[in-house]
């Protein structure tokens, strides 16, 4: 499994993120690792996921970067999710068909994100 980004819990002090290629996002809890479910993934499910960010005014709301191989046209941009991680969709940002390899919120203003 190639792992292409890691973020600390900003809430929970042993628990971790993965961003891997071709595998999805796994969580690690306290050594426990188990992977998300319920991502938005595209059609082609070869999706390649590049960061995961946590709002640091909102815990629960989650925005991870990611791009379907196959069908890469329809399935880059940015999926969010609002209950930390338990259910995602596509997000309502407006941000999509360009390929997001970083982001992070603005900790002044949680609805403020900058991505690169």
């Amino acid at each position: 499994m190639a792992i292409r980004n890691i973020r600390t819990d900003l809430s929970v002090n042993d628990k971790a993120y993965y961003c891997t290629f071709h595998r999805g996002i796994f969580v690690d809890t306290a050594g426990t690792v188990t992977k998300l479910s319920g991502m938005y993934m595209g059609e082609g499910n070869l999706e390649g996921f590049y960061d995961i960010a946590q709002n640091p005014n909102n815990h629960q709301h989650m925005v991870v970067s990611n791009l379907d191989h196959v069908n890469s046209a329809r399935a880059i941009g940015l999926s969010e999710s609002f209950d930390g991680g338990k259910t995602w969709r596509p997000s309502a940002s407006g941000y999509s068909g360009h390929r997001a390899v970083g982001f992070w919120f603005n900790p002044d203003d949680e609805n403020d994100m900058w991505i690169m």
